[in-house]
């Protein structure tokens, strides 16, 4: 029986392959190798010998392990110009992490993940097939204690283009569900709030969407629940929100709006 490469294997063999300087191209070989290896965590197009075998090892976090491999693949193809296309995407249809809580995530591994993703996208010239960060707010929402590191992470890689929609943080405020992941994490602590924004403007070209989104959730009323709990909460919302320069242009409207709320608490 053949013996192939298990998803950590794969991501490890592909990692080194994505961030090497090769004199010449990937082999066509090595492609169809690397391919094929892929495919038997596709339990929809897999061969049925595989289906089996491979549909109970292949986790959530595995499946998001494969994401950048099949960005690297994607790369390859158009980069060399092979006469390929990979039919796996379903794979990636349904990570369902809240789930699959019963395997451990390592953390250095997600970081490994992560900025694979990234380094594809360093030298502007391919946007990644598959969005990592779709899955990645999903996995945040069920494994809250990695969202600290992993917004760490993403401020301190800055090398992505600033304006095109591959931009990291484009991708993760195109998408709703990642405001709960901050407000989370930061809460009422609007220190760290400002130490976030202001690092997160470093990485993106144009703020007016993500400003804008800012401080339509900062003015929701979940959000203005959380502070009215105390009044030094309300006086250090106010003070922050005026320090923000890239929300200045809605400061009128969101001001007068916010103490009218707070007065009919």
């Amino acid at each position: 029986m053949k013996q192939w490469l298990s998803v950590k294997q794969l991501f490890v063999a592909i990692n080194i392959l994505a961030k090497a300087k090769p004199t010449e191209p990937l082999h066509l070989s090595v492609f169809e190798i690397l391919e094929y290896n892929f495919g038997i965590f596709d339990t929809t197009n897999a061969p049925a010998s595989h289906k089996t075998e491979r549909k109970s090892r292949c986790t959530s976090f595995e499946k998001f392990m494969l994401v950048p491999c099949f960005n690297y693949l994607s790369l390859v193809i158009q980069r060399i110009g092979y006469q390929q296309y990979l039919p796996f995407s379903q794979v990636f249809q349904n990570i369902d992490f809240g789930s699959d809580k019963l395997h451990s995530i390592d953390n250095t591994i997600l970081e490994e993940v992560l900025i694979l993703d990234l380094h594809l996208r360093k030298k502007n010239e391919f946007p990644p097939k598959i969005s990592i960060e779709k899955h990645l707010i999903n996995l945040l929402q069920s494994y809250p204690q990695f969202a600290d590191v992993t917004v760490q992470l993403l401020l301190d890689n800055t090398k992505f283009d600033k304006i095109k929609k591959s931009n990291p943080w484009k991708q993760l405020w195109n998408r709703g569900e990642c405001w709960s992941i901050f407000q989370r994490l930061y809460e009422t602590q609007f220190d760290k709030w400002d130490a976030f924004i202001s690092k997160m403007q470093q990485c993106i070209e144009d703020f007016t969407d993500i400003s804008a989104t800012l401080l339509r959730n900062f003015t929701s009323n979940e959000f203005q629940s959380m502070i009215v709990k105390s009044p030094s909460n309300v006086l250090q919302f106010l003070l922050f929100v005026q320090q923000q320069s890239s929300m200045y242009v809605y400061w009128y409207h969101i001001n007068t709006h916010t103490h009218t709320s707070f007065l009919h608490k």
